[in-house]
């Protein structure tokens, strides 16, 4: 990346006042303009696993597999891993700069609030606490993303209106969660969430309370999955999250088996879409 570039992403994001500045790099590699340095806003850093980043300055970075030079897809996707991560807020003002070669660069001031899928999430949060969705969507990408043991995995979280869901599906097997306490059954415990991977594996989806706490999971959704506003080609999981959803005033965040793309669904329709190859990694 040109260093001018750079310094002219800086100077904007400093005089907007701009809580975030994200890098992507691309082929030409980091410039040193932002080490050792203080800044007022938090810098991100999207990276491939080939070219990885160590520098000191950033409070987390990004990693994505090589094979999409979208600009604007990959600033939309850091600002979601952001977002969900709880790094940035819907009010904020980002900005992003970079590229993958010297032909594909770009720079552009991003209001989070206008984005389509941030916008539809803050507005699940009149349904569910944003911390929990935000939570509950960082999970979901890390098991499209990881998947378990090396195989894929295919599940989904119901999200609020529990008592309704519940009445709108069964059990396919023993619940694990029955009778355990609230701090086993928190998904907003990131010290749960191997144990949530390893039942992610059962057949059925989860059932959270607006709270982020698990009422159940091995849940069978029995509704009947007609007159949807969503793609063809969706699998049954797919289906029947989008009827829960319009069924009841649950928000769902599925993940897919294949691709591990992660959806979420509100009113019997998709409200936003991520890819999971998109990584945070603590520095």
């Amino acid at each position: 990346m040109e260093a001018k570039l750079l310094e002219k992403a800086i100077e904007i994001t400093d005089e907007i006042n701009a809580s975030a500045l994200i890098v992507i790099p691309g082929n030409q590699g980091i410039s040193e303009i932002i080490e050792k340095r203080d800044f007022d806003f938090s810098i991100f850093v999207v990276t491939t696993p080939e070219k990885t980043y160590s520098g000191e300055q950033e409070e987390f970075k990004l990693s994505t597999k090589e094979g999409t030079d979208n600009f604007a897809k990959k600033l939309q996707d850091a600002i979601m891993m952001a977002y969900a991560r709880g790094k940035i807020n819907i009010g904020d003002q980002v900005v992003g700069v970079g590229g993958m070669n010297q032909e594909s660069v770009g720079l552009t001031i991003y209001k989070v609030s206008e984005d389509p899928l941030l916008k539809s999430v803050y507005k699940s949060t009149g349904r569910v606490d944003i911390g929990v969705m935000g939570t509950i969507v960082d999970l979901a990408i890390e098991i499209g993303r990881e998947g378990r043991e090396g195989k894929p995995i295919g599940t989904a979280f119901i999200i609020g209106d529990s008592k309704e869901v519940l009445k709108h599906s069964s059990q396919l097997i023993l619940n694990p969660y029955k009778g355990h306490g609230e701090g086993i059954r928190d998904i907003k415990n990131r010290e749960n969430w191997e144990s949530i991977k390893e039942l992610a594996q059962l057949d059925g989806v989860f059932i959270v309370d607006e709270n982020g706490t698990i009422e159940a999971t091995g849940r069978y959704l029995e509704v009947e999955a007609k007159d949807l506003d969503i793609p063809d080609g969706l699998g049954s999981r797919h289906m029947a999250s989008a009827a829960i959803s319009k069924t009841t005033k649950a928000i769902v965040v599925s993940v897919a088996r294949s691709g591990g793309i992660v959806r979420m669904f509100k009113d019997g329709e998709i409200i936003g879409e991520i890819d999971p190859r998109v990584r945070i990694l603590p520095i």
